[in-house]
């Protein structure tokens, strides 16, 4: 099964910077984003970890966003929450007669290395700024802008 950390953590993020200064409790972010509340507060967790959200703690506690979504990356919040060393495919080197014959196992992990550098390089160019809209209507043309800033 593949895991959903880093989009529940998308959506957690543009909630919680949507409502920019109001500290929200993970029972509301929860709500929400559609997530099991015990799911939303271990993300939380380690969002705050990464400075992104600051966590108050009591009965008027809650969350905030930690500094200007326009500087918080798509890249930062992956490297959040997602499992180290996570790759896009697994390579091993299963025929070990063949391995010195073939160059698979060196094609594959160049591939892989290069598709990995590219979509750090895609989620470090987008914001979450630009993952909510501030009115309240989501304009869907806005959508373009946001996964290619590049092209304002």
């Amino acid at each position: 099964m593949k895991s959903t950390k880093f989009t529940t953590a998308c959506y957690i993020l543009s909630f919680v910077a949507y409502h920019n200064e109001t500290q929200l409790t993970s029972r509301t972010i929860a709500k929400w984003v559609n997530v099991n509340p015990s799911r939303v507060r271990q993300l939380i967790s380690r969002l705050v970890q990464a400075g992104l959200l600051t966590s108050t703690q009591g009965g008027k506690g809650g969350v905030t966003i930690a500094c200007a979504p326009s500087t918080i990356s798509l890249l930062d919040i992956f490297e959040a929450v997602a499992e180290p060393n996570a790759e896009f495919f697994p390579i091993q080197d299963p025929f070990s007669e063949w391995k010195t014959r073939c160059y698979v196992h060196d094609v594959l992990s160049g591939l892989r290395d290069e598709m990995d550098r590219d979509f750090r390089n895609r989620l470090a160019s987008i914001k979450v700024s630009s993952l909510y809209s501030a009115g309240k209507e989501l304009l869907h043309k806005n959508v373009d802008t946001a996964i290619r800033p590049d092209a304002q």
